[in-house]
This record gives structure tokens, sequence and C-alpha cells, in this order.
């Protein structure tokens, strides 16, 4: 028998404390197992993202924190993005398209080792952009055109490998008109 396990509440294991972790940092989180460490991407605000055009804004960050067991979290000197005079952070890269950059571990057995991670994100009307990275640190476009442009984007973009199917699947939000069969949007092989 299946039996949906209960949240227990636990200690705090980020505090979103940084210059580059203004409000609203943490939300649009992925983690997973990645070898012998867990990795944790999440969004970075900057405490002048809500000034600056909010979710538009060019201070916004995508983040990495990385752990050993999932309780204790680092954040490593990546060196890439400079805040307030410093690049001593943990920004893997910056700008509107941080916004909701969602990346995955590709367990795709053909995938070659320069796209062994991928992420999507977007925003507005343009559709959503696949990106991909050999140390899921230094990120590129995978193409120039959206690998998806019907759905809102807005929010967070799940994507995976399905094994079984041999396929990726992307999991965004839609907005249904009243009698729109299709209030659940999902992506199919996308990419390739």
């Amino acid at each position: 028998q299946l039996k949906l396990a209960q949240p227990q509440p636990r200690e705090i294991v980020l505090t979103m404390d940084q210059p580059w972790e203004g409000p609203g940092s943490g939300i649009y989180s992925c983690v997973f197992h990645d070898g012998e460490k867990y990795r944790m991407y999440y969004r970075g605000t900057g405490n002048t993202a809500a000034k600056s055009g909010g979710d538009l804004s060019e201070a916004q960050y995508n983040c990495l924190a990385v752990s050993a067991d999932g309780i204790h979290w680092e954040r490593p000197s990546l060196g890439l993005v400079e805040v307030e005079g410093s690049a001593d952070n943990n920004i893997v890269l910056s700008g509107q398209k941080a916004h909701n950059f969602s990346p995955m571990l590709d367990t795709n057995p053909n995938t070659p080792p320069e796209q062994r991670y991928k992420a999507v994100a977007g925003y507005g009307a343009k559709g959503l952009m696949a990106y991909c990275s050999a140390d899921g640190i230094h990120w590129e476009e995978l193409q120039k055109e959206p690998v998806i442009t019907s759905g809102a984007f807005d929010s967070h973009n799940l994507c995976l490998y399905d094994p079984n199917r041999k396929i990726y699947r992307c999991y965004s939000r839609y907005f249904a008109q009243p009698g729109d069969s299709n209030a659940v949007c999902q992506g199919e092989g996308m990419i390739n």
C-alpha cells in the first residue's frame, strides 16, 4: 500500500543573507544528487531587484550551493558575476534568464559530456529557451530558438529525461481559457 509521507519541519539549511540574495531569493530551487554531492540551484533577487524592474530586472541571479549530505550547504566562490564590486560569490548567471533558470542532470546515456547538465529558462512571449553545460557552472544556449513557445513560462519550468520513453519532458505553467481541455501543458522531446 502506498502512503503519503508527512513533511516534518526541520532547521533552516541555508539562510538567504548575502547581498545577491534579497527578498524573494530561494524560490524556483532545483536540488539533485550528482555523484558524491547534492547541487541546489536557486534564484537570487538581489537587494536592488525589486527597485529596478522586479521579474524583468537584470539584478536577478541563479546561484549554486553544494552539499555532501543535503543538510549542510556551502556556497562555492565561482567568480563569474560581480555584485557590489566583488565576484566572490556563488552566482552562476545573471539577468532575466536567471529569473526561473531550472537546471537538471541529464541522465540520457547518449548525452555528450559537454551537455551533461541541461536547463530551461524563459519569460514572456519569446518562449522557453534551453541551455547546456559540461560542469553545471558555465552555461550556453543549446540553440538560438525557443524549444517550447506555447505557455506562460513565468514560473518554475521543470525538465527531465524519461528513460522509459527515451524522450525529454518539460512541465510548465499554462493559462487555460474557460472550457479549454488543455489545462496542463507538457512538452516532449524538446532538448535533443
